[in-house]
């Protein structure tokens, strides 16, 4: 982290809390050994086959949907701690959508589905996560995935989609998550050299555990959500040591 960035986050207003960590709940029958199992697509199969965009992974991607470990930790996260399936109306804010995702979003019952991007390639609005056109307590969740570490303005972005949120709503976030610290250079400008400091080249940062800080400085209750503690489980989900940040503006 930069000296500059780390000033700001040790002298936020700390106004939300860190909540600690709980694993995802796993699904009924897979306590045993026996064959894997997509939670996206729902369906077993024999195994995960390597995959990834930048470095190839062991039982990383489903052969049947495609989608990778973080896919498959969201899709659970999703459906067993939210409100989501409970049959109540929201207003779903996705940012940068995982068209696997998108589908189990949009296939919710009584889901007001927006999705968005800044590119404005094949979503409903073209949006800026730093400036969302959009009133206060205009969502009840937002999804947004794999998106801050491309905003030099992370802060910013955090603090719009807290403003936006309702009370009591839910901004589920996941980013790569490299170690315990954050570490961010604003002097590395070219893709070159952000490819070599922050392993992808519109990458501006690789975020550590201490993300946890900048979500709970913008007024955010957060909880980190990982995967089952058991391995065999972990195997048969096509699970990786990573997270989902369960991020609640306070009622």
């Amino acid at each position: 982290m930069t000296e500059a960035a780390s000033t700001r986050v040790r002298g936020a207003d700390i106004r939300g809390a860190v909540l600690g960590e709980t694993p995802v709940a796993v699904p009924p029958g897979l306590a045993g050994e026996g064959r894997c199992y997509c939670a996206v697509c729902e369906t077993e199969i024999d195994a995960f086959v390597p995959g990834g965009a930048v470095v190839k992974r062991a039982h990383a991607r489903c052969p049947k949907c495609g989608v990778l470990e973080r896919h498959r930790l969201m899709a659970l996260y999703l459906r067993t701690h939210t409100p989501l399936l409970d049959g109540a109306t929201r207003r779903i804010l996705h940012v940068a959508p995982e068209p696997a995702i998108a589908t189990i979003l949009r296939e919710l019952p009584n889901v007001n589905y927006l999705s968005a991007d800044l590119c404005g390639v094949n979503v409903m609005v073209r949006m800026d996560l730093t400036d969302i056109a959009f009133p206060e307590n205009s969502f009840d969740v937002i999804v947004c995935s794999h998106v801050l570490e491309h905003i030099p303005d992370d802060l910013k972005a955090m603090s719009e989609m807290f403003r936006v949120l309702s009370r009591n709503g839910i901004a589920v976030i996941q980013v790569p998550i490299y170690g315990p610290t954050t570490f961010e250079d604003s002097s590395i400008a070219s893709e070159e050299g952000r490819l070599a400091a922050f392993g992808q080249r519109d990458h501006v940062r690789k975020y550590g555990l201490d993300l946890e800080e900048r979500l709970a400085s913008v007024g955010f209750l957060v909880r980190r959500v990982g995967p089952p503690t058991h391995k065999e489980q972990c195997r048969r989900l096509g699970l990786r040591p990573t997270l989902v940040f369960d991020c609640r503006k306070p009622a």
